[in-house]
């Protein structure tokens, strides 16, 4: 096949163009809410990271002491313009290792040349792209979880008792990473069993005592995390659709589907792979039991946290299965060249790169820059900005105390510091909030002008329309996902 050559020729070239163009139009744009949060626990160095961090729930304390070596404070705030860009190199770093352990467990686990295919298919699933490029913990979690399922595959095979530490070391960075990985467990305990017959227990069960131990030091801010669960962030109901899109991502899938389509015919289908039933159940139910289990929580119960970041431990297992599959029906060299076809026709796609002056959907770089360029034009004092926090756990929290030192709830204004005055709001709208409202709109009725940058339209609309009571004219942009407007007294 004419196709097959061309890309068997500049496959090395192809990739590389493929991975910078994916790549680094989201590595260049500003941060998140979040990736904010992530550098306001950072910031100060180790210690000062790790008893930030200790004080809230959900967040990684290692990751945190890691992102402190690449957090840096510098005035003017774009004085540095690379900032953004260093503090992702952890997470950087981490996809390019959850790659290379996806690799490696391929060529494992279904023979030479199977790890080529994952790793294409790893470094261009869209969940690695996303993670990869943010400053926050979910592809060092990611790579922890690979890591412990394929050292977990060795020592069941091999029986060396290296590898079993090897398990331990990784098990536990995993739950020092992100606790609701943990459920991946489930499917190695379920891997165990089904090859009972192979697993030395008298070495496994004192592995397990000492993994226990490593993860003791965390149990006070486990229970933190218990104590304080209503306070985060919790998403609406998901739908069936939802639930299959985060299986299966659909731009992937058509790529995939598209690929096999052209490589259907005139490719080399004598194949080396594991046949082995144990190890794809395993891989079942690590893709499997995490989505569907907090997609039963989410729609059986009030408890609302079906969201791709909290499963994304799943998503490698979708990668070795979609491995599988390319190298038992196209073999090594055909499905290598499979899987860069399907990967370059949609989530690889050169064209990214177009994406590099588009500003991305919820950075916080262009709010800024539209706030300070407001401010300049200002002909009187610095005008006064509404914001509400994008933190859903800010309603349970002291929201009142604004971009308070020892809170994280308004942290863009800590990456990207602004002079104006910050009248802050909570993330929904409540009685309460309501009234802090009503009641700052008196106190700044006789402003010249009031900025606001907000994300929900319904506090757009609440917050424009108790402004125009007070006789002022409005204007907005919106650059992404957020709103950006200006409140005028008019004359």
């Amino acid at each position: 096949m004419r196709i097959e050559r061309f890309l068997e020729q500049y496959q090395k070239p192809l990739l590389v163009a493929a991975i910078v163009a994916t790549y680094l139009p989201r590595l260049l744009r500003s941060m998140w809410v979040d990736e904010a949060g992530n550098f306001w626990m950072a910031r100060g160095g180790p210690v000062a990271a790790f008893e930030k961090t200790w004080h809230w729930p959900g967040q990684s304390l290692l990751f945190a002491v890691i992102s402190s070596f690449f957090s840096f404070d510098v005035s003017p705030a774009d004085a540095f313009p690379a900032r953004d860009l260093v503090t992702r190199i952890p997470a950087l770093a981490a996809g390019a290792l959850l790659c290379w352990f996806l690799y490696r467990f391929a060529e494992d686990a279904f023979g030479p040349g199977a790890g080529r295919i994952a790793a294409v298919l790893g470094v261009f699933h869209p969940l690695t792209i996303v993670f990869a490029t943010q400053a926050r913990p979910y592809t060092a979690a990611m790579a922890a979880v690979v890591a412990s399922f394929w050292a977990l595959f060795r020592w069941v095979r091999r029986g060396e008792r290296r590898w079993l530490m090897w398990w331990v070391i990784a098990s536990a960075l995993v739950v020092y990473l992100h606790y609701l990985f943990v459920v991946a467990f489930a499917a190695q305990l379920f891997y165990a069993v089904l090859r009972r017959d192979s697993v030395r227990w008298r070495q496994a069960i004192p592995a397990v005592a000492v993994l226990c131990l490593l993860v003791l030091p965390l149990v006070p801010h486990i229970r933190l995390l218990f104590r304080e669960s209503g306070t985060l962030p919790f998403m609406p109901p998901p739908g069936v659709r939802q639930f299959a899109e985060l299986l299966l991502p659909p731009l992937l899938a058509a790529g995939l589907l598209v690929a096999s389509a052209i490589w259907f015919f005139g490719c080399d289908r004598a194949v080396r792979a594991e046949r082995s039933n144990p190890l794809l159940a395993m891989l079942l139910a690590w893709w499997l039991a995490g989505p569907i289990l907090l997609y039963a929580a989410s729609t059986l119960s009030p408890m609302r946290m079906f969201v791709p970041r909290y499963v994304a431990y799943s998503a490698p297992a979708s990668v070795l299965l979609l491995t599988w599959v390319g190298y038992r029906l196209w073999g090594a060299k055909s499905g290598m060249l499979w899987a860069l076809t399907a990967t370059l026709l949609t989530t690889g796609s050169p064209l990214n790169i177009a994406g590099i002056r588009k500003p991305g959907p919820e950075e916080f770089g262009p709010l800024v820059q539209i706030v300070r360029a407001e401010t300049r034009t200002d002909a009187g004092s610095v005008p006064p900005l509404i914001y509400p926090s994008e933190l859903p756990e800010s309603n349970a929290y002291d929201w009142r105390a604004g971009n308070a030192p020892q809170s994280y709830l308004f942290a863009p204004f800590v990456a990207y510091p602004i002079r104006n005055p910050i009248i802050p709001l909570p993330h929904s709208i409540t009685p309460d909030a309501t009234a802090f409202l009503s009641s700052q709109a008196d106190a700044l009725a006789n402003q010249e002008r009031v900025l606001l940058i907000a994300r929900d339209p319904a506090w757009v609309r609440l917050i424009l329309a108790e402004f125009k009571k007070r006789g002022f004219t409005s204007r907005w942009v919106q650059p992404n996902s957020f709103y950006v407007a200006v409140m005028e007294k008019a004359p």
